[in-house]
């Protein structure tokens, strides 16, 4: 058995055998993936004429105030040291962007128990954009979330078409504490990959699937969120629609475009699925399902 000195060795081998661990395992793509959508974004994602959008979203215009949190075992009694090291570690994996002791000082400053995961987050936000996908597509709260309120559609999309275009599509790890880096361990750019795949544990009910695409590969619209991140999107092919749902509260003037432009496409599916209310459970179901258990 191996013996450690002292607890920086230890958080050293942990993190050594985490990443063989990801290096010897891949996790199957599922079936089918799906994207929730408001009504009127699904007409971008199935277009009469050409292939469908999807936004790569910016890490800080993301949901989750906790993305790309990161523990690390810093000196923080010698700030200034800690500050150096930070943005000299930083500017060897953002080689084209260079981060100074400043702009970590004031981080630290305006995020003392944030600044590392806010730093992390800003740099990616000029580099990568991320598409989110789920394995579920009956979840209440991700339908009232990502859905306008149940009032938008979820599409199914072929994994293994995802996959072919972007090799970066991967399972989302869930966990209930942060990654650590420890002691005078530098952050790798493989560990920075893994941290764009990690979220905390409260949210593993979506069994996220995710893709990060770099900007350049991105077509740009000139547009900007509310959050004044720049509005990129990324190429979906028709043929990886496979599958679409919609509710009762789905406007159906929109359904009804929808469903006119799988006629004329190269969609895999030609129908839009109702989804109902159960009547024996707080759920959504196939419309057809609960006629069958009304015959």
């Amino acid at each position: 058995m191996k013996k450690f000195k002292n607890k920086k060795e230890v958080e050293e081998f942990l993190q050594e055998q985490y990443i063989k661990e990801q290096d010897m395992h891949f996790t199957p793509l599922p079936e089918i993936l799906y994207k929730y959508v408001s009504a009127e974004r699904a007409l971008s994602c199935i277009p009469e004429i050409g292939n469908g959008t999807l936004r790569a979203t910016q890490p800080p215009a993301l949901n989750d105030p906790f993305e790309f949190k990161v523990k690390m075992g810093v000196n923080e009694e010698n700030k200034e040291n800690t500050n150096e090291f930070l943005a000299e570690n930083l500017s060897n994996i953002f080689t084209d962007l260079d981060v100074t002791p400043g702009q970590v000082a004031e981080a630290r400053r305006n995020f003392p128990r944030y600044y590392i995961g806010l730093l992390i987050r800003d740099l990616l936000s000029r580099k990568i954009g991320v598409i989110s996908f789920s394995e579920e597509h009956l979840h209440q709260l991700m339908w009232s979330h990502y859905a306008e309120e149940g009032r938008g559609f979820v599409i199914g999309l072929d994994p293994q078409k995802l996959y072919d275009l972007w090799p970066t599509l991967k399972k989302v790890g869930y966990g209930h504490m942060p990654d650590i880096f420890g002691g005078s361990a530098k952050l790798t750019e493989k560990q920075l990959v893994d941290i764009i795949y990690s979220k905390g544990s409260v949210w593993k009910y979506e069994k996220e699937w995710r893709l990060s695409v770099n900007l350049n590969e991105t077509i740009g619209t000139g547009k900007k969120d509310d959050q004044e991140q720049p509005i990129n999107l990324i190429r979906i092919p028709k043929e990886a629609v496979i599958k679409i749902y919609r509710t009762e509260l789905t406007p159906e003037t929109i359904v009804d475009e929808i469903s006119n432009r799988l006629q004329n496409n190269e969609y895999r599916t030609k129908e839009v699925t109702k989804l109902v209310l159960s009547k024996e459970a707080y759920a959504y179901e196939e419309e057809n399902q609960d006629r069958g258990n009304n015959q």
